[in-house]
């Protein structure tokens, strides 16, 4: 489900970059760039302002999955949204989630659940590796 609504705090440029975080989960400032069609300056710029509000946190290491190891040089920061940033956002994931899952259990029962909740698992496992 995506949602059309901006943060409600947010316009232009920053709100674009909070929605990429917000679809995307733990990103770089040159991904951001390279998906937004920005320079990596700009990016920089709105991630500090994000950061500053309290939209969104920096860090060296995803805060979820296994760590991968680093080359040589600076570790890129991982650029992930708060809570707050999340709940910026108007949109009802939770609620349609929990529609979701009922509806499963009701039509294939609990086990279709249960192979639901390790396909979603696996899945994340491969992305964040």
């Amino acid at each position: 489900m995506k949602s059309d609504a901006s943060p409600r705090a947010l316009t232009g440029a920053p709100a674009r970059v909070a929605r990429v975080l917000l679809e995307s989960g733990p990103t770089t400032a040159s991904s951001l760039a390279f998906s937004l069609g920005l320079t990596g300056t700009a990016v920089r710029r709105h991630l500090d302002s994000l950061v500053e509000a309290g939209f969104a946190e920096a860090s060296e290491t995803a805060p979820f999955g296994p760590t991968k190891p680093r080359g040589r040089g600076r570790p890129a920061k991982l650029f992930t949204l708060t809570a707050a940033g999340r709940s910026a956002f108007d949109q009802a994931y939770d609620d349609l989630a929990i529609a979701a899952l009922r509806h499963i259990a009701e039509v294939g029962g609990d086990q279709a659940v249960m192979d639901f909740a390790r396909g979603c698992a696996s899945d994340m496992e491969r992305r964040y590796r």
